[in-house]
């Protein structure tokens, strides 16, 4: 798997099953003139979802949701009078016990979307949806070698190659 960020793109399909399962709590105007209602859901991080049309948001708080063919957009947020643009969440939450599952298999996410300075990890998101390979340069790549408990890398025994 490769450590990506990405500054510049329309939607990235978000691996729901890495975000985990979800506590609704309450509903949250956001954009650039509070004109989009967002879903607050909990889970290691605080999270504002767009959710699907119809969504209930007058569902009690603490209720478990999943999050279906999630979407990482770049969407307009208002700070001190300015507008910036900024990452946002769409998708369908779900019940726990609806059995639908995401668009794409769990092998086609293959990055890590990270933001902020600390780079935060969002989650798991496809590559295919982050390049374009008629316009991508590759400048380098860096294998990511598997090491030791001492923080050396970690070789094959027998035949003393590097491992991934």
């Amino acid at each position: 798997m490769v450590k990506a960020t990405n500054n510049n793109f329309e939607s990235l399909a978000l691996s729901c099953k890495t975000l985990g399962n979800l506590t609704y709590s309450t509903r949250k105007s956001v954009g650039k003139r509070s004109d989009t209602d967002t879903a607050v859901v909990i889970t290691l991080d605080t999270l504002n979802i767009e959710p699907q049309a119809g969504f209930d948001f007058g569902m009690k708080s603490k209720t478990p949701r999943k999050l279906l063919n999630g979407k990482l957009l770049a969407t307009e947020a208002r700070s001190n009078g300015r507008s910036a643009i900024v990452q946002g969440i769409q998708g369908s939450l779900l019940p726990l016990s609806d059995p639908a599952t995401d668009e794409f298999s769990e092998d086609d996410y293959d990055m890590v979307f990270v933001t902020g300075k600390d780079n935060k990890p969002v989650g798991r998101v496809r590559s295919a949806d982050a390049f374009d390979s008629h316009d991508l340069e590759l400048f380098g790549t860096e294998a990511i070698l598997k090491r030791d408990y001492r923080g050396q890398i970690d070789r094959d025994p027998d035949t003393g190659e590097t491992t991934n």
